[in-house]
């Protein structure tokens, strides 16, 4: 296909005008085939990337383009393998996941129900931080990122997931309104009002049908490079130019027939997306005489088919966007973006950007070099110990050895100049350079990866002070630094995409488990209302502490030493066994406070309790109903006792804990929620946080006189001292 042809399918000008399937059909697959040609160099990169992350190093690639198995040599040769590139994907894929990023939700407006949208937007996105088990999507985008330059998050709409209800089955009927008589109303014409209402259907025997359906569900993938194509021109997929996406990927007829409701013929020689890969495996298996070439079938797959996806960008043409899916020369689906948020479903992790190029370089593309000099070294050295553990013989004439000489351990070689036994022969020790240049390879793939000795939990040689190796491992960290802030952008673009999808779909509520407060799994309800004051979602910037556990624990003791009320509380004066234990997160020192959690969520509860009227002192409530009681059958009790409390229901337990139960309460009348309560409600606070401050001031008060006490005491007994003296 010429190359201008190319060009115009590539901006799809064509597609603009077609009309019927046939032609839409025949324009995507012409744009995926010009498209996946101009891709066809970065994937044999790709290949090669991830053949030498998986050990397969002993790797060419030929003028044709297709990865090569070194030439056969003789058995005794050694190609000896030093991955050097797989523990540093995998070091670096560690620092990116071991924090992952933490997202905030900003609110429409300052507004308090925007303000409460933003704190559940957070929350849901937690929720799908466990729900989609991101701790592996990341690992695999950033995988891919690294092998191939980019690795994508798609995140859609599955109506076939999600929870699975069971009702009756309704539908809208022509209802008479009745009057207050109960009698149909009758309008001018002598008709009956009617209004449309959600009526059940009966079956045959009278009684409503029962249907069942699932009320869909968001759905995150990871794509790789693969299977994207970027149309138009763009080195990023929000760059104006890339005016949309192509995804690529074989689906089973089957599934297609589920989602689609269509009945597709199967592409020959194509196979379903878990054979794909299983041939990419294969193509880099072939190599090392893997199990599963390119073109080996198995006899258990499914028939398949290539499913295109074209993603379009909203335009002046198509003012929200285009979905276009085809598959088996079948148009799928021809619709407006089905999505409010009217954005491409794609976030894209890449390693390394290029300018003016879609598709970046990756480090490991930049460390073949190096790695294959190492194997070379590596298998030289390996040839070198065998021949010495295992000789050369030097025998007489007529031994008939009649191989030529090799580099072969323990052969045999014949020398017709000498007449006497056989003796060993050992190669001259190899040259210190050798070593030098195989410890200044290595030394320039940690340069690249940043993967020094602090990063390797070496400390280097006189280094001893402890913000030195903190510097250093801040140093290795910062050239990462484009990688990480890339998925981090990523990671937002998803946030923003799963809080659409809820405001679009979420239209029933929803059971979904968040982490609460105090590390507990705690059961909410959600629906797309909770989260209209939601405006965007942004990545939390990350804290200065240091992400290893034993880097956070030693700064945390740190600040508890240069600072040390930042873990006292505030109100007894003593150290804050929860805050501490919180930020050291060591089980042990969390166990401390397990009993203090319990007051914690008990003071909670006595919150709720009185926000809603419900008093907790039941004891102290009912006494004072008896003193009521006795006063109105004897008035002259009235003049005598003193008249009972009318909020003895919000008095404190004698079992609380009363530095705990006052935090608690004089914390909560500090907040938004608490200023918009009515004024009784707020006097109910009042009355029990000031309950709680006067036993806490009476069993203070004896600590207090204690201490004049002491000091005296101390003070008469240094001069009894002086005057023994």
């Amino acid at each position: 296909m010429a190359d201008t042809r190319a060009t115009a399918l590539t901006d799809l000008e064509s597609l603009r005008d077609a009309t019927g399937d046939e032609e839409i059909v025949n324009f995507i697959v012409d744009v995926y085939t010009a498209e996946k040609n101009r891709k066809r160099p970065y994937s044999i990169q790709w290949y090669y990337n991830l053949a030498f992350i998986l050990g397969h190093q002993w790797t060419n690639i030929s003028p044709l383009g297709e990865l090569i198995k070194v030439e056969d040599a003789p058995e005794h040769r050694v190609y000896r393998v030093e991955n050097e590139i797989l523990p540093r994907v995998k070091r670096i894929t560690s620092k990116a996941t071991l924090d992952p990023p933490l997202m905030d939700c900003v609110p429409m407006t300052s507004d308090e129900a925007d303000l409460n949208a933003a704190q559940a937007g957070v929350e849901f996105l937690e929720y799908h931080q466990y729900e989609q088990d991101f701790a592996s999507l990341d690992v695999r985008a950033l995988i891919w990122a690294q092998a191939t330059g980019k690795g994508f998050y798609k995140t859609t709409w599955n109506p076939k997931a999600g929870p699975l209800v069971v009702r009756e089955k309704t539908e809208l009927q022509d209802v008479p309104v009745p009057d207050e008589m109960g009698l149909p109303q009758i309008d001018p014409n002598g008709l009956e009002i009617t209004e449309k209402q959600e009526v059940p259907v009966l079956d045959e025997a009278g009684l409503p049908e029962i249907v069942s359906f699932h009320l869909g569900e968001i759905s995150v993938e990871v794509c790789s490079g693969f299977e994207i194509i970027p149309v138009g021109k763009g080195d990023q997929l929000r760059s104006k130019g890339i005016t949309g996406v192509m995804h690529v990927v074989p689906r089973s007829v089957r599934h297609v027939q589920d989602v689609y409701g269509e009945t597709v013929e199967p592409d020959q020689d194509v196979r379903d997306t878990d054979d794909v890969y299983r041939d990419m495996a294969g193509k880099i298996g072939t190599i090392i005489g893997g199990e599963l070439s390119s073109t080996e079938q198995r006899e258990d797959q499914e028939p398949s088919v290539l499913v295109y996806e074209y993603w379009e960008k909203p335009s002046e043409d198509h003012p929200r966007g285009r979905l276009i899916v085809v598959a088996g020369k079948k148009v799928l689906k021809n619709t407006e973006l089905p999505y409010d948020h009217l954005q491409l479903p794609f976030a894209e992790i890449e390693d390394f950007p290029v300018p003016g190029r879609f598709w970046p370089t990756t480090m490991v593309e930049q460390s073949i070099p190096i790695q294959k000099e190492i194997n070379i070294l590596a298998s030289k050295i390996e040839e070198h110990t065998r021949m010495m553990a295992f000789p050369k013989l030097m025998t007489f004439q007529g031994n008939n050895a009649e191989e030529p000489w090799t580099n072969e351990a323990g052969q045999e070689y014949e020398n017709a100049s000498r007449q006497t036994m056989p003796e060993a022969w050992h190669p001259p020790q190899l040259s210190q350079d050798v070593y030098t240049r195989l410890a200044q390879l290595r030394e320039r793939l940690d340069d690249m990866y940043s993967t020094h000795e602090a990063s390797r939990g070496t400390v280097p040689t006189g280094v001893k002070s402890g913000v030195a190796i903190a510097f250093l491992l801040e140093q290795d960290d910062t050239q990462h630094g484009p990688l990480f802030r890339s998925y981090h952008r990523a990671r937002e673009t998803v946030g923003r995409h799963i809080i659409g999808l809820a405001k679009q779909f979420y239209d029933e509520d929803r059971q979904v488990s968040i982490l609460g407060e105090n590390k507990k799994w705690v059961m909410k309800d959600f629906n797309a209302a909770k989260l209209e004051g939601v405006a965007d979602v942004r990545v939390r910037q990350q804290s200065s502490v240091p992400v290893s556990h034993a880097g956070a624990m030693q700064k945390v003791f740190d600040i508890a030493q240069m600072f040390p009320q930042f873990y006292v509380d505030e109100t007894t004066g003593q150290l804050d066994h929860g805050r501490l234990s919180e930020d050291l997160q060591m089980p042990s020192v969390r166990g401390m406070h397990e009993r203090q959690l319990l007051d914690v969520e008990q003071a909670k509860r006595e919150n709720e309790m009185m926000m809603n009227g419900d008093p907790f002192n039941e004891m102290a409530m009912l006494q004072a109903q008896q003193m009521q009681m006795q006063i109105q059958q004897n008035p002259q009790m009235a003049q005598q006792a003193q008249p009972p409390d009318p909020n003895a229901g919000y008095q404190p337990n004698f079992f609380d804990n009363h530095p705990v139960h006052f935090r608690e309460v004089t914390a909560f009348m500090k907040t938004a929620e608490y200023e918009a309560l009515e004024l009784e409600v707020k006097q109910r606070f009042v009355y029990h946080a000031q309950s709680h401050g006067q036993v806490l001031a009476k069993q203070q008060a004896p600590q207090e006189q204690q201490r004049p006490a002491q000091g005296r005491q101390t003070h008469q007994q240094s001069n009894q001292e002086a005057q023994a003296q």
